[in-house]
């Protein structure tokens, strides 16, 4: 039986890494090559201290500090530049938080085997040449334009389908697909993930007793959420316009949660939990930002509410996010250790099966958050 060519944690956390901001990236040539540069000033800050400096609790801060400074910066970087620097415009992440698919990579920096440089610098080629493909054909085929100068070869036919994230998702997973055959045909080797069958076999219980830890995590989100939303609201209602931007909201919330958050966590003792959960600082930057974001601009349109309706209308938003994100949570949470209708096939472990779950978040959650985008 030929022996098959696994593909190392390394290679894995840096392909799924670049894939995930290849997805909300690559609108246009100029907003890939914007993120380019960003996402390779952040690692030129980050990779450093990540690699030397040994309390990940204060990599981690600092991880999501640059993150909301690099959105600062692009806004600075429009008013002073005659043109207007492009930005993400997937409203679920919005200023530079993009840069938090990211974690994966960043997480690998604390396993045994640490992405080295070189490393990095094969992720940031293949961001930018596979990018760079699929940026040119979603402009192209999307806006009819390049470096967006109207090209007039569609006329009035262009296809819609490629300036949505959809059609990006959908060809990251083509062009890993292609990438895979092509290494295949070069080598004569399946290029897989590897697998370990006495881990993939074992299947943790999930009980109330075995998941306290994490329960307690997710009440800690909404002592937050609800300490935040009653900071918050006085700053919403007496926010002066330029607190509007998206940008400078992010940075307020990235403050706030370094520092509330973060004594909350400790209040209940949580830092382990916390630990081994480090994606969820950067979870709660993004959905504390965003119902002021939604908030400000239903504010814009409906002067004439009253105070009572709009503390209202905010505690059913703050809420709402919460009680979404924490089932998104629970569901990453339970979906390696059990499945609703037995194991897991191998076809589907790695790349596949993570990029499976993306495409099926975007068919599914995408039409209900652009009816919510348009409130």
């Amino acid at each position: 039986m030929r022996e098959k060519k696994c593909i190392s944690k390394n290679q894995y956390r840096i392909i799924l890494a670049f894939s995930l901001v290849m997805i909300f990236t690559t609108n246009t040539v100029p907003l890939l090559l914007t993120c380019w540069l960003i996402s390779l000033l952040f690692c030129l800050i980050n990779v450093p201290l990540f690699k030397n400096v040994k309390n990940k609790r204060v990599c981690w801060g600092i991880f999501t500090f640059s993150s909301a400074l690099m959105g600062e910066l692009l806004f600075f970087l429009s008013k002073i530049l005659p043109f207007t620097v492009p930005t993400v415009g997937f409203f679920l992440l919005p200023g530079a938080t993009f840069l938090f698919l990211l974690a994966p990579m960043f997480n690998q920096l604390d396993e045994e085997e640490p992405i080295t440089a070189g490393n990095i610098v094969h992720g940031f080629l293949f961001y930018l040449i596979d990018g760079g493909v699929i940026a040119i054909l979603r402009e192209g085929l999307g806006f009819d334009t390049f470096f967006n100068v109207h090209l007039g070869i569609l006329k009035t036919h262009t296809m819609p389908f490629f300036s949505h994230s959809s059609s990006a998702a959908l060809m990251v997973l083509l062009s890993l697909i292609f990438l895979r055959m092509l290494r295949k045909a070069d080598t004569g080797e399946p290029w897989v993930i590897d697998t370990d069958e006495s881990i993939a076999s074992k299947y943790r219980p999930i009980s109330l007793p075995t998941e306290k830890k994490y329960f307690t995590l997710c009440f800690c989100m909404l002592v937050y959420d609800l300490l935040f939303g009653g900071i918050s609201v006085l700053v919403i209602l007496r926010a002066p316009e330029f607190l509007i931007r998206k940008e400078h909201i992010v940075f307020y919330s990235t403050i706030v949660t370094l520092l509330l958050f973060t004594l909350i966590i400790k209040g209940f003792k949580q830092s382990e939990t916390l630990d081994e959960n480090k994606y969820v600082p950067l979870l709660t930057v993004i959905k504390s930002s965003l119902p002021m974001i939604y908030y400000m601009s239903h504010l814009m349109y409906s002067v004439s509410e009253e105070l009572p309706q709009q503390i209202l209308w905010w505690i059913m938003l703050i809420l709402a996010v919460w009680l979404s994100s924490t089932v998104v949570m629970l569901y990453t949470h339970v979906i390696h250790a059990r499945f609703m209708f037995g194991k897991q096939p191998r076809c589907m472990q790695g790349i596949p099966f993570i990029l499976l779950h993306i495409l099926l978040a975007l068919t599914v959650f995408i039409p209900w958050m652009e009816i919510l985008a348009r409130i």
